[in-house]
């Protein structure tokens, strides 16, 4: 397997810039027809598949994404050269094809690891970016007020216990609509936290400011009217609705502020100190000076300001005033809020000129939400869904019966019906997943494990299969995608082919190297180098006794020091061209010589040239990488020369260019 992944990813981004996978150096012949009828629109042939102008054009600009995206069209001189590269290319799929490059395990998991990451960024590029954002912009017009019982359970709670949590909001649900106040049913029903219930009057709800599925009930359920149990990652919740009103637009505010508990303080100190600040106001001094009087000094460093403040995120004793201000940048009077004593002015209201500013703004605020940024599960949900996931649930409940008589079980010897294991237990994508297939899957660990974890385990499972079938519901949802992993299959393949018939093969065959490298041994040549040191420390007075013990006969070799107070660094290296810092210093010095002390890299430094070689023949083993490089031109063009003969390629350039010529003139 090719090892550099960097560089093979990078190879392969390029895919149909057929360019690189083509043999630069072979072209397809013009040959005479004689075995192929050439139909009005067939520019080329490869092992007798007729290629046509609009598949060439295609491919052109599948592997020119810029025009793609400018909606240019090839010109004569694109479509001319490609068709040669492109021939090559398709010549090469067939051979890789014939050759069982397809069916190589390896090459199958680098492109299954590769389309599952793709299917992730596919789905929310083309699908779920633009439902969330709609979603969202449209809630964003609107607030809604809510009350909500909650009932605690973790994300990994066991099936008994989220079902009773469901059953008990059911039964709180059955008392609301008979007519009980939610307020007392909140009391009674929510999970209490030191003493108090976790449920509770949350006021307004803004778009984005709630975990998403206690956001989409919020917003589907309507006025007066109670949701059914909701499950988030904090448990079950039943909400009531009971307001809905048009958002107003959010407005920064800027603030002086004056606190009114602690430190002899209380609402009518701070109120006089603010009226006395506000008649400065009013007198004509400016804000700037008088913010720093501020108690809130976070905000004080930045001339009072607060930032955006929304109807839904404040108390109410707050906001009321904040929205009923009509004048921009103008001080209002001081007012009590719950959080103390304000002066306030409105900077700014937040507003749209056109809706894709409206959407811009809203697409920045998505990315910041978990419902954005948790792009697997999300599009693992919509697998699930598209996929028709269904859950036998008598079945596993069947079988955590049996699991949850022990403390902690090996599942490879837990003893279980037959008749139980064949009874299915998860469906997807029309696949269905038996219980044995579970218990089987649930085996592989070798370990036994707690009892208490079977339900976690199983959405495990769910989530293992839903990955599963993630490729092939992308590829039936979107041809896009399909034809995109296709795309890197082949070139991947092209890629390989190419790497074990000319790279590597290059590398390996010794054979033909020697034959080259005898055939013209003059060639491989060393050219002059120059043999030197580099010495540095960091300090000055090191460097020149490391110097004056050189010039005194010792060699460099032996003077490597592990003394941590004065450390020491000596390089031995050759170079034969000497341009460059810090290789240009070595000009005009002779052999023995050193360089003066000099600053490189934020160390003392000098150079010793210690011998200058003259030019001088290689060895095999000196000239091998050369060799390589010298030999894969040569046999990247025995190799096409070899498929041209075995897939029989032929261009029609003619062709190309009556068929280009004519399009042009019916436009």
């Amino acid at each position: 397997m090719i090892q550099n992944l960097k560089f093979r990813i990078a190879f392969l981004s390029m895919l149909t810039s057929v360019v690189v996978f083509a043999a630069a150096c072979s072209s397809t012949k013009d040959t005479p027809q004689k075995t192929v009828e050439k139909k009005s629109d067939v520019v080329g042939v490869v092992n007798n598949t007729p290629i046509t102008y609009q598949e060439l054009v295609d491919q052109y600009l599948s592997s020119n994404p810029s025009k793609q995206i400018k909606q240019d069209t090839a010109t004569y001189k694109d479509l001319s050269d490609f068709l040669d590269l492109y021939l090559n290319y398709r010549a090469k799929l067939i051979e890789a094809k014939n050759s069982g490059y397809y069916q190589d395990n390896d090459l199958k998991k680098e492109i299954n690891d590769y389309a599952t990451q793709y299917a992730y960024t596919f789905w929310m590029d083309k699908k779920i970016r633009q439902e969330l954002l709609d979603t969202l912009v449209a809630r964003s017009h609107w607030d809604v007020s809510a009350s909500h019982i909650l009932i605690a359970l973790s994300p990994q709670a066991p099936p008994e216990d989220t079902l009773h949590a469901y059953n008990k909001l059911m039964e709180a649900r059955r008392k609301f609509l008979n007519g009980e106040p939610f307020a007392k049913l909140i009391d009674e029903y929510s999970s209490k936290r030191n003493g108090r219930p976790m449920g509770g009057n949350l006021g307004y709800l803004s778009a984005g400011w709630a975990i998403k599925p206690f956001e989409d009930a919020a917003y589907n359920t309507p006025v007066d009217s109670v949701s059914m149990p909701v499950r988030t990652k904090f448990g079950y919740h039943l909400i009531l609705v009971h307001d809905r009103r048009k958002h107003q637009p959010e407005r920064l505010v800027s603030h002086i502020y004056f606190q009114t508990r602690g430190n002899g303080n209380s609402i009518e100190y701070a109120m006089k100190r603010a009226d006395s600040v506000y008649a400065e106001l009013q007198n004509g001094v400016s804000w700037s000076k008088l913010v720093s009087v501020s108690d809130d000094k976070n905000s004080s460093r930045q001339n009072g300001l607060i930032g955006w403040v929304s109807e839904s995120r404040f108390r109410p004793t707050f906001t009321d005033t904040i929205f009923s201000i009509k004048q921009l940048h103008k001080p209002y009077h001081p007012f009590y809020s719950g959080y103390g004593v304000h002066i306030v002015k409105i900077d700014s209201i937040r507003t749209y000129k056109n809706k894709q500013q409206e959407e811009a703004y809203w697409l920045n605020r998505l990315k910041q939400l978990p419902r954005y940024k948790d792009n697997k599960n999300i599009t693992l949900q919509h697998i699930k869904s598209v996929g028709h996931e269904k859950v036998f649930a008598d079945n596993y409940t069947s079988l955590s019966r049996i699991i949850n008589k022990r403390d902690s079980v090996d599942y490879s010897e837990v003893q279980i019906p037959e008749t139980l294991l064949s009874k299915p237990v998860y469906q997807i994508n029309n696949q269905s997943y038996s219980v044995g297939d579970f218990v089987d899957w649930l085996g592989r660990d070798s370990h036994k494990s707690p009892s208490s974890k079977l339900y976690n385990r199983f959405l495990d499972f769910q989530n293992v299969e839903a990955q599963n079938q993630l490729i092939p519901i992308t590829k039936k949802h979107f041809p896009q995608y399909k034809k995109d992993v296709d795309r890197y299959m082949d070139g991947l393949v092209v890629y390989k082919i190419t790497d074990d018939s000319v790279w590597s093969y290059a590398q390996h065959d010794t054979t033909d190297l020697h034959k080259l490298f005898v055939s013209d041994s003059s060639k491989y040549w060393f050219p002059k180098r120059y043999e030197y040191y580099r010495i540095a420390a960091k300090d000055d007075s090191t460097l020149k006794g490391t110097l004056r013990k050189i010039e005194a006969g010792i060699s460099p070799d032996s003077l490597r020091s592990n003394d941590a107070n004065h450390p020491l660094l000596i390089q031995k290296d050759v170079v034969s061209d000497l341009e460059g810092e810090p290789y240009d210093r070595l000009k005009g010095l002779d052999e023995k010589q050193a360089t003066d002390p000099f600053n490189f890299q934020n160390k003392q430094t000098a150079l010793y040239l210690s011998q200058i070689k003259p030019p001088a023949p290689m060895s095999f083993e000196e000239a091998y990488n050369q060799l390589v490089t010298d030999f894969q031109p040569i046999r990247q063009k025995e190799w096409m020369e070899n498929l041209h003969n075995k897939l029989h390629i032929e261009a029609y350039p003619d062709r190309l260019q009556q068929i280009f010529w004519s399009h042009q003139m019916n436009e």
